[in-house]
């Protein structure tokens, strides 16, 4: 770790263009290297996750996307979305059958549609 905040911080010394005083901030440096030291830390994780090959690769990216995309939560709106959303669609399906088919023929429509 003290290799990357040496490195980090010689990174944030020598990209002071000509004619700036090199007199920042502390805060401005410390924020500058600690970023730097993230990602240099994020990118070797990464390699070493990403760099195996086959089901492992797979099983990996599966699980860090579920959890990434927020997957349960994503599941739960679904499934909560189309329960609600069911009833209403229900409804205008059989209004608007009943006005372009006749309600007789809708109603024998919708009787052989749903289970028994």
């Amino acid at each position: 770790m003290i290799g990357h905040r040496q490195h980090a911080h010689q990174q944030v010394s020598e990209s002071a263009p000509h004619g700036v005083s090199l007199a920042a901030p502390a805060m401005v440096r410390s924020a500058e290297a600690r970023s730097s030291m993230l990602l240099g830390a994020a990118r070797g994780v990464e390699r070493r996750l990403l760099g195996r090959p086959g089901w492992q690769r797979v099983l990996r990216n599966a699980v860090v996307g579920f959890v990434l995309q927020a997957g349960t939560r994503m599941a739960a709106a679904l499934s909560y979305y189309a329960l609600v959303a069911a009833g209403p669609m229900l409804v205008l399906t059989i209004g608007l059958g009943g006005l372009l088919l006749g309600v007789d023929t809708t109603r024998q429509i919708v009787a052989s549609a749903l289970p028994h």
